[in-house]
């Protein structure tokens, strides 16, 4: 480069565009790497370049540092070491306003095109010094070269079909090559814009939890409690304790946020462990959790169940331990009671309840993973590549059995009784009869507020360029368990979605995640788009929101509202029933629903007052 730019001034710009992509999109036609004379600057550049031709989003440290990696070739006086260095010294640039930079930008380019066409003129000159120049010429290239517009937009025409077609392709894929992933929901799929979802969006499925009553005592590093005595203490004294949780088959403390009252009612099933005289009373779509390391409902819990929990010896030490079932009934109450639960059983989505002062049980928060895992496997028998990162209880043989329940119709627990052998010839009559379908589902199972959204971010593309995969669909069951700055969900919701939309963006695929409604709307069978969408930044966010719920508790259908659609008719509902013992979820017509509703009908109450 003929014309010497400070060094300060390219690691300004630099700095600038690493952390701002509408100022790189803006500026990207104009320059490249061969603009910056300083080695450090000029690597940096091409990684962003690069970067942003696969992601097309703003790179976090770590991302732009392993594409320097990616993209580095050994250079006089530069190492590897001294480029990231620098980048992580650019990374932590004070951030300037934003048109002090595009100035800065615009001079720079300005400056180094000026530059070029003078030293292009003068190298003509001295090679061939009787050569005749217009001056004329060389004015008009610079003056070209002064022409500098940082704009990323350019007119569209809707009459010139190659740049509609561009856009199509770059929206929707080609028709060969579809980039839209149908819902498992033909009436969802019918209702959206493209007919299914759409790559570089966010859709939330909603979804309220189950609980116990307020007599239910939950063990503490600080004793024993009540869920209502819990309810109703200072909250200052409750984020001080520590539960009891259950991961990898290791009884572990962790913390938990808050108790919180979810409905009344006057349904309840009462199980009683033998050898033990207290008994249990839950809702009865509450999970249990059960020797295998999976979940069962409590009005799936037979005499057969081992349900898993731990004894302690002195207080001190805890260790696995299973339990027998002795009796399992309904049972109805005169008056609707409260029920209670965690809001976030941290850090292993489950905890223990307490039999006595010396064993318990654990108990799960019941999820929305069979819609998820639905989605999954119908996503993959298209031909897309699938991710789906389980944060919280769930653990790889959970994820295992329950999509290979869903693909083959096998019940779980049958899969589970299964020894290794039989269960791999299943594995292989579902891909030889859905074109090696598993082999396209990929899991990454994290605990509770074990990493934050960017670290996860880190970890997708790195399983990406690992596995040399594109995932079309990316499922993140549950974000809310992700480390978030806020409090609680509710405080920090907006900020960890706002970066989950960067996930999407990043990975240019269908993001599906998984979250729950307010309480006030868990008793509704329609939950409204207000029942999920509690910050307003979040509602923002999502473009596709799945609020379902059974018509009552316990219920194996129900309905699904479309609560919001960015592309496509807000407001549709659809019915669905489910059969949790294969891990299934499917669409139901409204003359079925009407059907399992009326030989369905709740159990009445006799002790119920008309």
């Amino acid at each position: 480069m003929g014309m010497s730019i400070s060094k300060d001034t390219q690691e300004l710009i630099v700095s600038a565009l690493l952390k701002n992509s509408y100022l790189y999109n803006t500026s990207k036609s104009e320059m490249t790497d061969g603009y910056f004379s300083d080695p450090a600057c000029k690597v940096i550049y091409k990684a962003l370049t690069v970067y942003y031709g696969k992601y097309n989003t703003t790179p976090s440290l770590n991302e732009i540092l392993i594409t320097i990696e990616d993209c580095y070739l050994p250079m006089v006086g530069l190492s590897l070491e001294e480029v990231k260095t620098t980048c992580q010294k650019l990374y932590g640039y004070e951030e300037q306003s934003e048109n002090f930079i595009k100035d800065k930008i615009t001079d720079f380019i300005r400056k180094v095109k000026s530059s070029s066409v003078l030293s292009n003129f003068l190298t003509q000159i001295r090679d061939n010094p009787n050569l005749s120049l217009e001056s004329d010429s060389v004015v008009a290239q610079l003056s070209k070269a002064l022409e500098v517009q940082l704009n990323n937009t350019e007119i569209f025409d809707m009459t010139d079909m190659a740049q509609v077609k561009k856009a199509r392709v770059s929206a929707v894929g080609s028709e060969d090559n579809s980039t839209i992933v149908k819902s498992i929901f033909n009436g969802l799929n019918n209702n959206l814009m493209f007919g299914g979802f759409q790559p570089s969006t966010v859709n939330m499925v909603v979804s309220p939890p189950g609980c116990f009553t307020g007599d239910t005592v939950i063990n503490t590093d600080k004793g024993y409690f009540t869920l209502e005595d819990l309810y109703n203490t200072n909250k200052n004294i409750i984020e001080n304790l520590k539960i009891y949780g259950c991961y990898n088959s290791c009884i572990l403390e962790g913390g938990f946020s808050e108790v919180y009252l979810s409905d009344y009612v006057d349904e309840l099933i009462e199980i009683k462990i033998r050898d033990h005289a207290k008994t249990i009373k839950c809702t009865i779509d509450h999970p249990f959790l059960v020797e295998g390391d999976h979940y069962v409902r409590a009005d799936q819990v037979t005499l057969d169940t081992s349900l898993r929990g731990s004894i302690s010896l002195n207080h001190k030490e805890k260790y696995s331990k299973t339990f027998e079932v002795e009796s399992i009934k309904r049972i109805y109450l005169k008056e609707k009671v409260p029920v209670y639960g965690l809001v976030d059983a941290k850090p292993f989505n489950n905890f223990e309840i307490a039999l006595d002062d010396m064993e318990g049980l654990f108990v799960g928060n019941t999820g929305k993973t069979m819609y998820l895992i639905n989605e999954g496997v119908n996503a993959a028998k298209q031909g897309f590549d699938v991710l789906h990162v389980f944060i919280g209880d769930m653990k790889e043989y959970d994820g295992f059995i329950r999509y290979l329940s869903c693909a083959s119709g096998y019940n779980q627990n049958t899969l589970v009784l299964m020894n290794d052998e039989k269960q791999a010839e299943v594995v292989n009559f579902v891909n030889q009869q859905y074109d090696n379908v598993l082999t396209r589902i990929k899991m990454l199972v994290y605990p509770s507020l074990s990493l934050s959204v960017e670290q996860l971010m880190e970890d997708i593309v790195r399983f990406e360029k690992q596995l040399k995969k594109d995932f079309g669909l990316i499922i993140i069951d549950y974000p809310d368990n992700l480390i978030q700055d806020g409090k609680s969900l509710y405080e920090d919701g907006g900020t960890l979605y706002s970066s989950l939309e960067k996930l999407s963006r990043m990975t240019q695929s269908v993001l599906l995640v998984a979250s729950q409604p307010k309480q006030f709307f868990w008793g509704q069978e329609i939950i409204p788009l207000e029942g999920a969408a509690e910050s307003s930044k979040k509602q923002m966010v999502i473009d596709i929101m799945i609020n379902m719920n059974a018509s009552w508790r316990g219920a194996n259908f129900g309905s699904i509202l479309l609560a919001k659609c960015r592309k496509g008719e807000v407001g549709k509902i659809l019915r669905f029933k489910s059969d949790f013992a294969k891990c299934k979820i499917e669409e139901v017509d409204e003359n079925t629903y009407n059907l399992l509703k009326a030989s369905s009908t709740p159990p009445v109450n006799p002790n119920s007052k008309k």
